[in-house]
Formats: structure tokens, sequence, C-alpha cells
């Protein structure tokens, strides 16, 4: 579960890195399909940790 955690924490620190990058100007942003299929992603690493979450206090 740590690791699904961290693994997640870690997407979404790279994601927001990006996304003030390119708000910043100082990266170009990348293909929206590109960008959809990496958000999708992250996405499914937070949705793979909340479950774990539940099912660890359900039991």
């Amino acid at each position: 579960m740590e690791e699904a955690e961290l693994r997640f924490r870690e997407a979404m620190a790279r994601k927001t890195k990006y996304l003030e990058r390119v708000k910043r100007g100082l990266e170009a942003p990348m293909p929206l399909e590109e960008y959809r299929a990496w958000a999708d992603v992250v996405r499914q690493l937070g949705v793979a940790w909340a479950r774990m979450v539940t099912e660890s206090r359900e039991q």
C-alpha cells in the first residue's frame, strides 16, 4: 500500500511540475491526446491506491 501511495504522489508531483512549467512558458505543451493518456495513468494510480486503502480499512 505504501508503494502505491508513493507511485501516485510521485506521478502527481511530475504532473503538477509539468503543468507549472507549461503555464510559465518554460516547456511546450504536449499534444492533447498524449496529455490525456498521461493524466489517465495518474488517475489510475490514484484509484489503485484508494482501493487499497479502502480494502485495508474493511479488514
